[in-house]
Order: structure tokens, then sequence, then C-alpha cells
């Protein structure tokens, strides 16, 4: 069952890519035939995608292009992690043109761009890396990367596609990953214009919208486009005051959504005759040489930073005596 829902959606997005382009597709012998080399949409597995790097990949409901399912990518320490497939070597071949497709779902902050890498080992077997085709992460939604005529580089071997940022490092969403003969035009996600408090995704804002936004502070949003929308003042908090600041617009109170972002910390400035009344640290220039400058890890009783509940508590300490010893007589 899950192999016929898959198949389905394979067929549908041929179709949708016949209408756009029916000089360059072939209408498919019957509905189970899409023309495609493949297509992954995740319905029933993971489809051979695996983690790259860091990163780590799971079939996913949360959030869908199409049909129920998607690959989530998660984990990621830089922004090269992402997921990978292997590309057979009897379908792939050296010097050919093919189209590829992938819809993607940025978890992250938009300002990045969202890429299909190829991998592949030259003749001399060196390990190269080719863009087959890139997009900026949109402000909410999915986004589709196409490239209906890459060519495999010449002598390359071992290939492997692989979806990653040019940058960032938040999780992201696959969907729908088609390869197909050059020149077939694959339908897939348009970026959608995002609107802050458009929980609904219907390019305006309504009641419906306030509706969505109270049941998402009750019971949390149901995907990732939702909750940024649902940030009304910006301040990456999800609150009362989104659902105020709502009603009042939709009340016509207010004509626009104000920024209530947080203030960036103001830097901590240290007296040092303070620091060391405090900590009673030693004068520098009690100290026979400059090696025994204490640790600031090391504190005055004889503790050290041991746990990630130490960073915490003792944080001023930790902070007063880089101060007192190392960022004052440097300065000074």
């Amino acid at each position: 069952m899950h192999q016929k829902k898959r198949n389905r959606n394979c067929a549908a997005l041929a179709a949708a890519g016949i209408l756009l382009n029916a000089a360059f597709v072939t209408v498919p012998a019957n509905a189970e035939d899409t023309g495609y080399i493949f297509c992954d949409s995740f319905e029933d597995g993971a489809s051979g995608w695996t983690g790259r790097g860091a990163a780590k990949t799971a079939v996913s409901q949360k959030e869908a292009c199409a049909g129920s399912g998607s690959l989530y990518v998660s984990g990621r320490s830089a922004a090269w992690n992402g997921a990978v497939k292997p590309l057979s070597a009897s379908e792939f071949k050296p010097g050919t043109a093919y189209s590829f497709s992938a819809n993607v779902l940025y978890a992250g902050n938009s300002g990045t761009t969202l890429c299909l890498t190829l991998q592949y080992a030259d003749a001399a077997g060196r390990t190269n890396y080719a863009g087959i085709a890139e997009v900026p992460a949109p402000d909410a939604g999915w986004v589709q990367i196409a490239n209906t005529a890459y060519e495999i580089p010449a002598g390359a071997s071992n290939l492997l596609l692989y979806a990653e940022t040019k940058d960032g490092t938040s999780d992201f969403y696959l969907d729908d990953v088609i390869a197909a003969p050059e020149g077939t035009v694959i339908a897939g996600a348009k970026p959608k214009q995002f609107v802050r408090g458009d929980l609904s995704g219907d390019a305006q804002i309504s009641a419906a919208d306030l509706s969505l936004l109270k049941a998402g502070l009750a019971n949390g949003f149901s995907d990732s486009s939702m909750k940024k929308a649902a940030d009304i003042n910006q301040d990456k908090q999800y609150s009362a005051r989104d659902a105020e600041l709502l009603t009042q617009f939709l009340a016509g109170e207010i004509a626009e959504f104000p920024a209530e972002k947080p203030e960036p910390a103001s830097p901590v400035s240290f007296d040092r005759d303070s620091i060391e009344k405090s900590y009673r640290f030693p004068a520098v220039n009690t100290l026979p040489k400059s090696s025994e400058i204490p640790d600031p890890f090391i504190f005055t009783d004889g503790s050290q930073v041991g746990s990630a509940a130490d960073w915490v508590s003792r944080a001023s300490e930790i902070s007063c005596q880089y101060e007192y010893y190392i960022d004052v007589p440097i300065k000074s």
C-alpha cells in the first residue's frame, strides 16, 4: 500500500511536469510509469538517504510537501552536514545530463542558501564537489531546488547526491527528491510570501489565525511555518503577548505589529577594587612570576569548574578572575 501511495505521488508530480513543459516530457504509458529514474517521497522509508557528517536522518510525518512523510535532517554541526544518497553507476553516466529536483523546508531563519550538491571521484581518484542547484531559503514554507540539465562530469565515479546549506546548521526537511532524464520539468513547491501573523498560510490575517495562535499556545504548533508566523512581536517566544497583539490588529487598534526583540545583553564592567575585595584575589604585583597568575577556572578556595552547573552558578566569579588577571592587565 505504501508503495502504491508513493507511486501515486510521483505520478502526480510527473503529470504536473507534463503540463508545465510538454515539449520536453513525453506522457507516461500509465500512471505508474513516471519516467523518473527515482522518486523519493519518504512515504515508506528513507530510500537510501543517510546523514552526512554529524547529521542524522529520520522519516517524519510532522512535515510533508506532498503526501504524509518527509526526511527530517537534524544534528547538523556544520553547513555541509546534511543528507546523502549514493547514485547508481548503471543509471547515472558520466558526460550525460539529468534533471534533479528536491523540495526543502528549512527550520532556521531565512538568509542561508539551500543546495543540491554532487560529490564524486575524478579520473585520478580525487574527491570533488559540484553544485547541481541552489535556492535562497524562504522566510517560511517549502521551496524547490531544481536543475533540468545537470551534466555528470566526465570520468566521474562514486557519485553521491546530497542536500546541504551554504551556511547555518538548522534542521531541515526533504521531500520528493527526484532524478529524471535531461529536460524533465518536475513540479515542486513554490516559495510562499511570509506574512507575520498569517498562521493559516492564506496570505491574509484573519480571526482564523487568532484561533490557530491560541490553539498553538495551548497545545503546540503543528509545523515550523506556523510557528514562525506566530512570533508576532519577534521576541523569539510564543506567549499571550503575541495573541494580544494579533487581537489588537484584528480590532483595528494597531496598523502593524511592533518589533519587540530582546535587547542585547549589556557588557559587564568590573571595578578592580571591588573584585579584589569580594574575592580576595592576591594582587598581581605580589605574584613572584606571571606563570603564577591563577587559572580563571580554578577558584581562590581551591575548587574548580567541574560540571555544567559550575559554569552557571559561578559564572560571575569566572568572569571576575579573568577580568582581574588577564583582560585588564593586557589593556592597561
